[in-house]
């Protein structure tokens, strides 16, 4: 007979889920009409609906088995939730589904799910564990633990977030302890529900914890106000001072540490003298067993006091040099011109001798030691060495470069120069520039750098090339020279030397003075033209066989051009000193010379004009203008004044 009952109740189970499940699939799936609102109703509907179909179905069935009736009291709670959220979803969908798609964004869609669903899910859920939820007291005192939490709640959303705060110190302090606020709150809201639903008896040992939760995060509550005070606002705002994190740490473990004896005092009823004889145990043992870290820790303690370097000083410590990379407890890293990282603890940093070269300004002076043959004259040597200095441009004009004879010493006068830098990384590569500068200086004044040893050093001419030919072969190359005659050649070709310039050297510059002519014997150079404003009107490459500073040579005239080495070049200098003797001896020379450079200079005036023409349709240069006669008078005028005589 029971057997008969559990068939037909399954079979009345089946029947009510068949039921269910078809009338789902008919209204659901099957129905349609001719409205887009109905198939979005479909839509959102079609899963919640499943679940109270399901329970019906099970309801029905522990309903009619006597070993099951013990579940039926939950069906039914779960039935009766599983309706609701039907129900829920068939009024949320006029309001969220728009003709055009969703009318609230998906994060509110799901929040408001949230609230709902888990809202009414408590009930359920409440009942099924026994909670007496329709008892009045017990509601009574549930809606004073809700009013007491959003009460609680609408304080803090009214301080943290919709007071406008404008001061640093509170931005910080909102920053910093928003979270432990809210942590506050619900612990506070916590106690207050096992007291008031009476779980824990005022006098029970169990609530000592919740009173030392509560204690502990207001006293961290105070500390951190104090430490953001202090760290975050006082110290780098107000005294202009950062605080480093080692300090900030260590304040903090400290700060810790004090809260939780308190709370165990106070709360726990602890002896003090136990506290502190069993820290002090423990601190004994910790000493012993890091005594080396220990160590570390209280060097890199004095170091962050002492403030010898900060982070991206570039630091010199014995044989080792780099940027500070990053303090901590135990030690400080450095990162050097290979890109290797160098970790140093921080007692062994606080017995060296420690060079900041960051630090008060990142200027740094550099040394340059070099030996000048005995011949040559000190102030010479020193003046050379100085403009060799100056044309490198990472070496600063302030402070000034200084030049001092070091010492005489067996083989050579010893000169040091001192000069600075800004960045102390790129040492080497400036200070490779600067001896390169001095080589050249001196190469080209003739100024010889003695080997330091006693031997006799036969130098061999260049094989294969006859240097008088090319000296020669390179003065033919200068129109204007054919008027001096075959006396005149030689005497140049005797008084001319060669000059060596590295690539990127200025041989002259536009606007400074002159008096000296270059022919290129070999590599690349090229002459620039800026006007008054600083804009570049003209960019010439010269090579080997070319010249240029006739007009310095022969009246003074400024540099009208800027000529820069493109490569390694020599050139063959001729000065004025050169020339002197042989203007003085013939009279007819500078008159012939005087008509050469008018010629020239009325052609080059003419090319420069259709130049300017094209680039700016500027009016005509006055001197393509003038007469030859004219020009030639005066350009004679100009040798002659030049030259003295």
């Amino acid at each position: 007979m029971q057997d008969q009952e559990v068939l037909l109740t399954s079979i009345q189970a089946l029947g009510v889920l068949l039921l269910g499940l078809t009338v789902h699939h008919l209204l659901l799936r099957k129905l349609q009409l001719p409205w887009t609102s109905w198939q979005r109703f479909q839509a959102r509907l079609r899963v919640p609906s499943l679940l109270p179909i399901f329970l019906g179905a099970l309801l029905q069935l522990c309903r009619g088995i006597g070993d099951l009736q013990v579940f039926s009291r939950g069906l039914e709670l779960f039935l009766y939730y599983g309706i609701l959220v039907t129900l829920l979803e068939a009024m949320l969908s006029p309001f969220v589904d728009g003709p055009e798609g969703s009318r609230l964004p998906d994060g509110l869609q799901a929040w408001l799910r949230v609230i709902l669903y888990g809202g009414t899910s408590l009930v359920p859920l409440a009942l099924v564990c026994g909670v007496p939820l329709f008892d009045p007291h017990f509601q009574n005192r549930l809606c004073s633990v809700g009013v007491l939490y959003l009460s609680l709640h609408l304080s803090y959303t009214y301080l943290v977030k919709w007071l406008p705060w404008q001061h640093p110190l509170t931005l910080a302090l909102r920053q910093r302890l928003r979270f432990l606020l809210y942590v506050l709150l619900v612990a506070v809201v916590g106690y207050f529900a096992l007291l008031h639903f009476e779980i824990y008896q005022p006098g029970d040992p169990q609530l000592a914890y919740g009173r030392a939760v509560i204690m502990v995060i207001i006293g961290t509550l105070g500390f951190e106000g104090a430490l953001v005070s202090l760290f975050d606002y006082y110290f780098p705002l107000i005294r202009r001072w950062d605080v480093p994190t080692l300090f900030r740490d260590l304040a903090r473990g400290l700060g810790y540490l004090a809260i939780l004896g308190v709370v165990m005092v106070t709360v726990f009823q602890k002896d003090p003298s136990s506290l502190l004889l069993g820290s002090a145990v423990v601190s004994v043992a910790l000493g012993f067993a890091l005594q080396e870290t220990l160590g570390n820790f209280f060097a890199g303690l004095a170091l962050r006091l002492a403030r010898p370097y900060t982070l991206g000083d570039r630091i010199e410590v014995a044989a080792l040099s780099g940027n500070v990379h990053k303090i901590d407890w135990r030690s400080t890293a450095m990162m050097n011109n290979q890109g290797d990282l160098l970790i140093l603890p921080n007692a062994k940093l606080a017995q060296e001798t420690i060079i900041n070269h960051s630090s008060p300004t990142s200027v740094t002076g550099r040394f340059i030691e070099v030996g000048v043959h005995y011949r040559h004259a000190p102030n010479l040597v020193k003046k050379l060495i100085l403009e060799a200095c100056a044309s490198v441009g990472e070496a600063l004009r302030e402070p000034e470069p200084e030049m001092y004879l070091l010492n005489f010493a067996d083989s050579a006068i010893t000169y040091r120069l001192r000069y600075f830098i800004h960045d102390f990384a790129e040492r080497f590569r400036i200070d490779s520039k600067v001896r390169e500068a001095i080589w050249y200086h001196f190469n080209r004044e003739g100024i010889e750098i003695p080997f330091p040893i006693r031997t006799i050093y036969h130098a061999a001419p260049e094989a294969g090339v006859d240097v008088e030919r090319e000296v020669r072969s390179l003065l033919d190359s200068v129109d204007f020279f054919q008027v001096l005659g075959e006396e005149g050649l030689a005497v140049l070709r005797r008084r001319a030397r060669y000059e060596l310039y590295a690539a990127g050297e200025k041989v002259c510059v536009q606007g400074q003075p002159g008096e000296s002519l270059y022919i290129i014997r070999r590599g690349r150079l090229q002459a620039t033209v800026v006007n008054e404003q600083g804009d570049e009107i003209r960019a010439v490459e010269m090579r080997a066989g070319q010249y240029f500073g006739e007009m310095a040579l022969l009246t003074g005239e400024p540099r009208s051009a800027t000529v820069t080495a493109m490569t390694d070049s020599e050139l063959l200098r001729l000065r004025k000193e050169d020339l002197r003797a042989i203007l003085t001896e013939n009279s007819k020379v500078e008159e012939m010379l005087s008509e050469v450079l008018a010629q020239r200079k009325i052609k080059d005036d003419q090319a420069r004009q259709e130049a300017e023409e094209e680039r700016s349709s500027r009016g005509p240069i006055s001197a393509a203008g003038e007469g030859l006669h004219i020009l030639s008078k005066q350009i004679l005028a100009k040798i002659r004044d030049f030259f003295s005589y």
